[in-house]
């Protein structure tokens, strides 16, 4: 495993969809198993990771991490590097202000 995306969410039901749908899509076919993305649910008091779960049934580089806790982005983001097992970790938020494409030439240009 070459990459590990963490997405930290706190009741994001509905802004999640669409970037977690964009960054699966994109890393699938950018690097297929060699990127995965980890998207840490904390503390939700919405279907978070109920959507997340939904989205990550049709995307194999999905993995959810339903924390109950409120741990804070910061702790999201932790729980998440942790469960990671790329050889480069990052991490973007859940309202999409990072598009796939700018992560992946952030990546490309760390190696």
């Amino acid at each position: 495993m070459k990459l590990s995306i963490v997405i930290p969410a706190h009741n994001e039901e509905q802004r999640l969809p669409p970037v977690l749908e964009a960054y699966a899509a994109f890393f699938q076919q950018a690097m297929g198993a060699e990127a995965e993305i980890i998207l840490v649910a904390n503390g939700c008091e919405d279907d978070t990771a109920s959507v997340a779960n939904d989205i990550a049934a049709s995307h194999a580089n999905i993995r959810v991490i339903d924390e109950p806790r409120r741990v804070g982005k910061g702790g999201a983001v932790i729980l998440g590097m942790k469960a990671g097992t790329g050889d480069y970790i990052g991490f973007v938020d859940a309202d999409g202000a990072t598009g796939a494409e700018a992560f992946a030439l952030l990546y490309e240009q760390s190696q």
